[in-house]
């Protein structure tokens, strides 16, 4: 059984621990820089011993001219954290790091994998767990109305990718739990909280179980993973698609030699605790997390305000916008012509009734001559005719 001695400590109590013990290793020297590395925590507390404090203690071995220390963030709003404190690198999900990489602008650098996995950009996903016994819970659509438990409701490997799955498999994330219970990585802990029977289903990040089975915590045969995936690219059991690891990204003004020796130090760091630093090409799978789930760089889509859906529907917007303002100047440039050809068949026919009347004139005037010129021709042959009686009269 799950052992009760297992108590988590605070995150970030764990971190101040990590802090003071580096500051503790490292001798401190003026002619060092500091890089401050900023942790937007929302991990498994084991995240800082099993992979900050070895990297960022083989940073710097590695580079001797730099000072790295770790800066504790607050996960609720990243945004927020980055812009009041400044840091040169930043560790953080996946999830996380999509979002700031749109909003601010971080540039991705490495991305931690599991050795239990083949893929960087899939090897981390969630598992619905509940307990062996419960017959009645064997596929996703059979959780409908149950408890859950789970750490953080912004655990991206954890509650967020499951909530994903249950929209993929069409089902209502938002109402499809009767209650959830986050413990904030607090003791009882998701997994307590099952065997208690307070929970029906935990949600727990993949492998986890696996790593409690092989620390001798529980026995692997008291729980069952809901609707298992294959185990083909992450060799775990999951109920969900894979996403890529956590990040080690920078700021985009960071310079360009320092950003190059930081990523090929990760890169050539050897594989610490079952995990590895290597580089993850595919991030459209939690492009389309955020998408679904309208969350973080869409979380505009749940706004119905005038401006959410200016947001939402922007492009729509302005390509009704810019047809209507297509259409206007048609119309306008339509009724324009027309007025202009208009205008000028109106002037040629007023032309052409003036020519006609011109025409007319002309030809009463014509008509008039040859008349005159007739009586004229006539008056004279009567005046001759006339003439030759009245001649042979007087001789």
């Amino acid at each position: 059984m799950y052992f009760n001695k297992r108590k988590r400590a605070p995150k970030i109590l764990k971190l101040l621990v990590v802090v003071l013990s580096l500051g503790a290793s490292i001798c401190f020297s003026a002619d060092k820089t500091d890089i401050r590395v900023g942790i937007i925590d929302s991990f498994n507390p084991e995240f800082a011993t099993t992979t900050l404090e070895p990297t960022l203690r083989y940073l710097n071995q590695k580079l001797p001219n730099y000072h790295f220390v770790a800066v504790p963030l607050n996960s609720v709003n990243p945004k927020k954290e980055l812009k009041n404190n400044p840091i040169d690198f930043l560790i953080s999900s996946a999830g996380t790091f999509h979002e700031l990489s749109i909003s601010i602008g971080i540039v991705h650098i490495a991305t931690r994998k599991t050795i239990l996995s083949d893929d960087p950009s899939a090897s981390e996903g969630a598992a619905f767990v509940t307990l062996a016994k419960r017959a009645d819970l064997i596929e996703l659509k059979d959780l409908q109305g149950k408890v859950a438990a789970a750490s953080q409701p912004n655990s991206f490997d954890g509650w967020l990718v499951g909530q994903h799955e249950l929209f993929k498999n069409g089902l209502n994330p938002e109402k499809f739990f009767k209650r959830s219970v986050f413990t904030h990585f607090q003791f009882p802990d998701a997994l307590m909280l099952l065997i208690q029977g307070e929970a029906d289903v935990a949600i727990l990040s993949a492998c986890v179980l696996e790593e409690l089975s092989q620390e001798g915590l529980i026995e692997s045969s008291d729980f069952k993973v809901i609707s298992q995936k294959p185990r083909d690219v992450l060799k775990c059991a999951r109920s969900t698609d894979l996403y890529p690891g956590i990040v080690f990204a920078a700021r985009e003004n960071i310079p360009p030699k320092l950003m190059w020796e930081v990523t090929s130090s990760l890169i050539s760091m050897p594989p610490t605790n079952d995990y590895e630093w290597t580089i993850a090409s595919r991030f459209s799978k939690v492009d389309e997390l955020f998408r679904d789930l309208q969350l973080g760089p869409y979380q505009y889509l749940k706004d119905w305000s005038p401006a959410g859906i200016f947001k939402r529907f922007k492009t729509e917007i302005l390509l009704t916008c810019g047809l209507l303002l297509l259409l206007i100047l048609n119309s306008l440039y339509l009724r324009r012509t027309v007025a202009r050809r208009t205008l000028q068949v109106r002037r040629t026919l007023n032309r052409q009734i003036k020519i006609e009347k011109e025409y007319r004139d002309s030809r009463n005037r014509l008509a008039q001559m040859e008349k005159f010129g007739v009586i004229n021709q006539m008056s004279g042959m009567l005046a001759h005719e006339v003439q030759q009686p009245l001649m042979a009269i007087n001789n």
